[in-house]
């Protein structure tokens, strides 16, 4: 049953988030993605809120699942969950990028 909708502008990259919740596991999933590509300057790491869960959603502790890494490029994607509800998309990489597209994956949290 899908719960929740959000987009953000991460370096110039259009990702979208839906948000799905399964009572048998009690668990969120998510599943994101991108048109567009990233360009980052001289930045190497960039969080940005997506959206926010209602409030019947909400995790008892933050949590973190990464959605895409790249250990050649040294690069991720990881979304973060925190216990307010907000959902945020955390990108880092060793060194700033240019033309990296958005991953399309998929992630669960447990509740």
């Amino acid at each position: 049953m899908k719960i929740a909708s959000g987009r953000a502008n991460i370096y110039g990259c259009n990702a979208t988030l839906d948000v799905s919740y399964i009572p048998a596991i009690h668990s969120l999933v998510f599943e994101t993605e991108g048109s567009g590509y990233m360009t980052t300057g001289t930045q190497t790491g960039y969080s940005a809120k997506v959206l926010t869960l209602p409030s019947n959603y909400l995790p008892a502790n933050e949590r973190c699942v990464c959605l895409y890494a790249n250990l050649q490029l040294k690069f991720g994607v990881a979304l973060r969950v925190q216990t307010n509800g907000d959902v945020m998309f955390d990108v880092s990489s060793s060194e700033p990028m240019r033309g990296f597209g958005w991953p399309s994956a998929m992630g669960f949290i447990p509740l």
